[in-house]
């Protein structure tokens, strides 16, 4: 993940063309991205609304519901299966897992509100 007050994102894929710089807004606000490599090509990705604080609960190893929380507080505009969805068609996700399947099972998970998932690897 990169966060950035500056439109970092758009200054990289302005850049990437050899053709002449397309100017860019640096007042227009900062963006998040997530870079992945899946298949081990590596692509970079706008984050949605709330993406950043939720992605970085998942790699914590948060609840999807606690995830969400923190999604859902960074922005208004957080959309769950939005973020899900673009998660796994960036090719991010390793695995879900649910609570079941931790060591100890439900005892140890009693705090958690629904499935817990591991987004990306460390």
């Amino acid at each position: 993940m990169v966060r950035s007050s500056l439109p970092a994102l758009t200054i990289w894929r302005t850049n990437l063309s050899v053709e002449t710089a397309i100017p860019v807004d640096l007042s227009a606000g900062g963006e998040d991205a997530l870079i992945v490599r899946p298949d081990a090509e590596v692509k970079v990705h706008a984050l949605p609304p709330g993406g950043t604080a939720f992605l970085r609960q998942l790699v914590d190893g948060a609840s999807v519901w606690d995830a969400a929380t923190a999604g859902r507080t960074a922005s208004a505009a957080f959309d769950l299966s939005g973020n899900l969805a673009s998660l796994v068609q960036m090719g991010a996700t390793t695995g879900w897992y649910s609570p079941e399947d931790l060591p100890g099972g439900w005892a140890e998970s009693t705090a958690r509100v629904g499935p817990r998932s591991h987004a990306v690897s460390r």
